[in-house]
């Protein structure tokens, strides 16, 4: 039986309702995809902003530590200075309570400053040696602590009795950075006062 015109109408209007629905219900699943890769890409933002500031923050910290490095180094030297200081000003007071007073009655003119004798700087070089050099050598029978390097550094008896070390080499190789060696900056009277001690480690042949 042929259909009416009516149905047909009918049928045509449910099928395009039904497309309608259909297409609806796709757009709108391509809203939400498109809602839900916009909140990824805004945490991904927001991820790589935190890394960021995490990295600036760890730079930051590095450069804080090497300036206290920096600092107590500094510190260290002055401490160095100081005591050495110490220790002249030391023996200037116990040759002058060992000098006999005038019988005149007199005043006599004050001496002139006494110059450091060899036995002082070997003093000063030793306890500089304890103070800077121990951590990475053993440099003297009394030293209470072993190095703290997992292979010592050649012990100060040692490089004494090397054939070819002298005071001028011993001078030299202090005062200029030093392979895996850390670089002291040390002041001249220290050099002095270190290749001294040292030399005075060498074996009497």
């Amino acid at each position: 039986m042929a259909l009416s015109n009516g149905a047909v109408v009918v049928a045509a209007t449910v099928i395009v309702a039904g497309a309608g629905v259909a297409a609806y219900a796709w757009l709108q699943e391509v809203q939400d995809l498109r809602l839900e890769m916009a909140e990824v890409s805004k945490k991904t933002d927001s991820a790589d902003a935190a890394a960021a500031q995490a990295d600036t923050t760890a730079t930051q910290a590095v450069v804080r530590a090497g300036q206290a490095v920096a600092t107590a180094a500094r510190a260290e030297q002055t401490a160095d200075q100081a005591r050495v200081l110490a220790v002249g000003a030391k023996e200037t007071v116990d040759r002058a309570a060992a000098t006999p007073a005038g019988t005149t009655g007199l005043a006599t003119a004050s001496p002139a400053p006494a110059q450091p004798t060899a036995a002082s700087e070997t003093v000063v070089g030793h306890d500089l040696a304890i103070l800077i050099c121990a951590a990475c050598h053993v440099v003297a029978p009394d030293q209470h602590t072993a190095p703290t390097l997992k292979q010592p550094a050649p012990d100060f008896h040692a490089i004494a009795n090397r054939p070819a070390t002298t005071d001028s080499t011993l001078h030299d190789f202090m005062l200029k950075p030093h392979g895996n060696m850390p670089d002291m900056t040390l002041a001249e009277y220290q050099v002095t006062a270190l290749v001294d001690y040292m030399m005075s480690l060498r074996d009497r042949r």
